[in-house]
């Protein structure tokens, strides 16, 4: 899918999911009510007057039997449609289904490459794990787009560049891989040991980047990965979203996705480190509660020179 928008807007059907990911940041409320058709769609039409790029996403959103009805009537509206799941409960006739009712892409939660740590990484089996490498394939041999996005948390954050070689061995199709980073609300704010020390992240993003270029896979830094002072000299920032959105929005004085930036703004902050760095212009900091998690722990690393008039 063309990567027109910085950032999409999100239509959350409902929080009902078969995984129990620890490190899921959405609120633990499975009871809250699940969108219909009719209030689905509503809503959907809501968001086509501040963006056109939509992800469907929960819970879990091939849970719910409208999902095909929903990405067609979407479709009719001239939207770009992208699926959030985790895969578990794709079938042949499903993506046969969205192809045909031309879903954009699909973004799939893959937070490991190892059956054992998957398990333990979504309150699953590693009999789980084949089950979503199996619908990711299908999804792939449906001529669907896959976009793989990993969390990255304190039990992976040192195999990075090995999730790269597994993705592209085992999906040789698929071209963009995200790097997101846990965010400390809802059910991952009560499993904070997950949470990762950035700068421990470094050096193992680094390989990464250098076997994602082996390997012609692009990775993306995304409005939940790690702030731009953390990846800097790294990650060019042409693949940082927050970034990207800045120059955005500094062109054109508008940004794609703004209501979804919204909440992400009250959700960030710039910590007293930030006050001397360039990038804040572009940066929306750590995550308020990663800082009260972890502190501090930022180093500027192209400081802001300011200069005052004399007399």
């Amino acid at each position: 899918m063309e990567r027109r928008e910085v950032v999409d807007e999100i239509l959350r059907l409902g929080m009902k999911c078969n995984f129990t990911c620890p490190f899921c940041n959405i609120v633990e409320n499975e009871s809250l009510p699940e969108l219909d058709l009719e209030g689905a769609k509503e809503l959907a039409d809501r968001m086509k007057v501040l963006n056109d790029d939509v992800s469907i996403s929960g819970g879990e959103p091939t849970l719910y039997p409208y999902l095909v009805e929903l990405v067609r009537y979407m479709k009719s509206k001239r939207f770009r449609v992208r699926l959030q799941t985790n895969a578990s409960l794709v079938t042949k006739e499903l993506a046969r289904e969205l192809r045909e009712a031309r879903l954009d892409a699909v973004f799939i939660n893959l937070p490991s490459h190892s059956p054992e740590a998957f398990s333990e990484l979504t309150g699953t089996s590693p009999e789980m794990f084949c089950k979503v490498v199996g619908g990711i394939r299908t999804l792939i041999e449906h001529d669907l787009e896959v976009i793989i996005n990993l969390v990255i948390n304190e039990l992976n954050y040192s195999e990075l560049a090995d999730y790269l070689r597994f993705v592209h061995t085992q999906f040789p199709e698929v071209r963009v891989v995200n790097f997101s980073v846990i965010q400390p609300h809802g059910r991952a704010a009560r499993n904070s040991y997950l949470v990762p020390d950035y700068n421990k992240i470094r050096p193992h993003l680094r390989e990464a980047i250098k076997v994602s270029e082996e390997l012609g896979l692009t990775l993306i830094n995304p409005f939940c990965g790690m702030p731009a002072c953390s990846t800097y000299g790294i990650l060019p920032l042409e693949q940082n979203s927050e970034c990207l959105a800045a120059v955005q929005m500094r062109a054109t004085e508008f940004v794609s996705g703004r209501s979804q930036m919204e909440k992400v703004f009250g959700c960030k902050t710039h910590v007293p480190s930030c006050v001397d760095c360039y990038l804040k212009n572009f940066c929306l900091g750590p995550w308020k509660a990663y800082y009260e998690i972890k502190g501090d722990i930022f180093e500027p690393p192209f400081r802001a020179l300011r200069f005052w008039p004399e007399g």
